[in-house]
């Protein structure tokens, strides 16, 4: 299923995460603390649980600023626009890293081994996507090839889509704006111009934007004013694959823990 639910012209930047399959993880999860099965030692199961409410509020905020950033209710100018843009990649972002510490800890709950430590500062920090996607292996865990194999080889296919996020985030945290431009929505424009006496002047410094146009290689060095064809992005389009793959990684890891995590009934 597609990331956009197109339902209505209000609401065609919904975006339809589907929690299902982390839900049904964290019910394996539950099972697996329990002390018929893998126990619950150094409270490894608090620490999975907070990375998925911590990974669900990262997708709540996608979810809310795309809608604002398209809606009327709010200034559509290039300051608005930029902090709408900026805390879309911090989200996504994160929910990528809220995602893989939640799985580190599960996979630290079953083979505390293969897995950083969670009860360790130093190890705390290094837990982020690289441990599943590389490319250098000094940053890989092995847990993911023994219980998350499928997980692993959907974002290694998806690399590329979480460093554009990545890239994206890292510039405008530290650097500068990331808004290049885009395109309003001049059907819409055309309409209400029909049915009201604004003028369409107005209209269109006021009504948001339909596409905006991002850097494909945030971090090159470009000419200033170019605009190459190969060189741009629309943020609508990253946002939809960014939902895809998330619902993606959720069946992904659903299905790898139920043929690779052997719990027992009590």
């Amino acid at each position: 299923m597609s990331g956009l639910a197109y339902m209505n012209d209000e609401n065609k930047y919904l975006l339809n995460f589907d929690c299902k399959p982390i839900e049904a993880l964290d019910s394996i999860a539950l099972k697996a603390c329990q002390k018929f099965n893998y126990e619950n030692k150094d409270n490894w199961f608090l620490s999975f649980r907070m990375g998925k409410i911590g990974c669900y509020s990262r997708l709540f905020g996608v979810r809310k600023h795309s809608l604002e950033m398209h809606s009327w209710e709010q200034p559509n100018n290039q300051i608005t626009l930029e902090y709408h843009i900026s805390s879309i990649f911090f989200h996504m972002d994160s929910a990528i890293e809220c995602l893989t510490f939640m799985l580190n800890a599960f996979g630290f709950g079953i083979e505390p081994a293969l897995f950083h430590d969670i009860t360790n500062e130093k190890e705390l920090r290094q837990i982020f996507p690289k441990n599943i996607i590389g490319p250098q292996d000094k940053n890989l865990v092995k847990g993911y090839d023994k219980y998350f194999p499928s997980l692993k080889l959907f974002m290694i296919t998806n690399r590329d889509l979480i460093n554009k996020i990545s890239d994206h985030h890292d510039i405008s945290k530290h650097t500068k704006s990331i808004f290049m431009g885009g395109r309003r929505d001049t059907k819409l424009i055309k309409q209400l111009g029909e049915l009201s006496s604004i003028p369409i002047e107005e209209l269109v410094l006021v009504a948001p934007f339909e596409e905006i146009i991002m850097e494909s290689e945030p971090k090159e060095k470009h000419d200033h004013g170019q605009n190459e064809s190969n060189k741009i992005d629309k943020l609508e389009e990253i946002v939809i694959a960014f939902c895809d793959f998330i619902n993606g990684c959720s069946l992904k890891a659903e299905g790898d823990a139920k043929a690779n995590i052997h719990l027992k009934d009590q």
